[in-house]
């Protein structure tokens, strides 16, 4: 049996996220719809959720199909000594995702599964955590719009 299409799109973003080229060596760790933990890989972690992708924004009705603009939270979350060293790693993973995002919208990367893909803005949270290295956590909406034949399939 087929995906439904939110779960395509859904796999087809993890499965970008899983082939960036990242800046950094070695590479985040990329996960999706991973329980978090208080463990930072080295790098960081990149974890794809599958959002909500709420009401249609449109509704076509022959042939009936059901347009959504799904927002899909990416967790960018690194850990490092120095308030520099986690800005810069922070910066590095957002630039990473940003690009390929950006190529895969302008080259149909993702074929006929989605008609636009953006990022929104970012929200930050920065954790300081006593006796060891701070914690900087980032979300990053990206927004998959595609049409469904059903809000089911």
């Amino acid at each position: 049996m087929a995906d439904s299409k939110r779960e395509q799109v859904q796999a087809a973003v993890f499965a970008l996220l899983q082939g960036i080229a990242w800046s950094v060596t070695p590479q985040p760790r990329v996960t999706r719809n991973e329980a978090e933990t208080d463990q930072v890989p080295t790098n960081g972690r990149v974890n794809l959720w599958d959002g909500d992708p709420g009401q249609p924004i449109d509704v076509l009705l022959s042939p009936r199909a059901y347009t959504y603009a799904h927002p899909l939270p990416v967790h960018v979350i690194v850990q490092a000594p120095t308030s520099a060293a986690r800005d810069a790693l922070a910066d590095a993973l957002c630039r990473d995702i940003g690009v390929a995002v950006k190529a895969a919208a302008e080259g149909g990367l993702l074929g006929d599964l989605v008609d636009d893909l953006e990022v929104e803005t970012i929200e930050v949270l920065d954790e300081p955590v006593e006796g060891d290295a701070g914690i900087k956590a980032i979300e990053i909406p990206i927004v998959a719009t595609y049409d469904a034949a059903s809000p089911l399939t």
